[in-house]
């Protein structure tokens, strides 16, 4: 009789660690996920109050996320619009002259490329609707944990005023 008493109050026992340990378990999980949301709320929050245009391209030079400064700026409705597209061929496809501008040559690519960081002031970027405009960009290369390049964040600004504001300057100057 003490030997059954013994085992139930051990089966009991084993009972109820397993429950206390599927409970811990299931408590743990959530609160993962809810530090995971945090974390990309807090993410997204950064990334949307930048007042510099962002977007991601992945190896093929796709676009993975883009803020919407940079949807503004391009003259799109929003985000959904730039995903999944090339952006070389949508918005970085020619020189200021309108001269064609080869996707292997461009920069962006080249930072991707090379695993280096790459600041480029003389180019252009082109708009939805065909117009064109000067950027400051800088374009920096996206590593896995093996130090492999598997993208590239592109930031950058329009800096039409900044160059109308020169050529005032240096029609003063003369």
């Amino acid at each position: 009789s003490e030997y059954y008493n013994i085992r139930n109050l051990l089966i009991a026992l084993l009972s109820g660690l397993t429950l206390i340990g599927l409970l811990l378990n299931r408590s743990y999980s959530r609160y993962r996920h809810k530090l995971e949301r945090e974390a990309t709320y807090h993410k997204d929050l950064l990334l949307e109050s930048t007042a510099e245009a962002i977007y991601g391209i992945d190896p093929q030079g796709c676009c993975t996320f883009a803020n919407k400064s940079c949807v503004r700026l391009l003259g799109f409705d929003s985000a959904e619009q730039l995903l999944g597209k090339n952006m070389h061929a949508l918005i970085h496809h020619s020189h200021a002259d309108g001269s064609a501008y080869d996707e292997q040559s461009s920069h962006i690519m080249r930072a991707f490329r090379n695993k280096t960081r790459v600041y480029k002031r003389d180019e252009v970027f082109w708009r939805r609707d065909g117009s064109s405009f000067p950027v400051e960009y800088w374009s920096h290369p996206i590593f896995d944990e093996q130090g492999e390049t598997i993208g590239c964040v592109v930031t950058f600004l329009d800096i039409s005023e900044l160059r109308d504001a020169e050529r005032q300057r240096s029609r003063i100057e003369k």
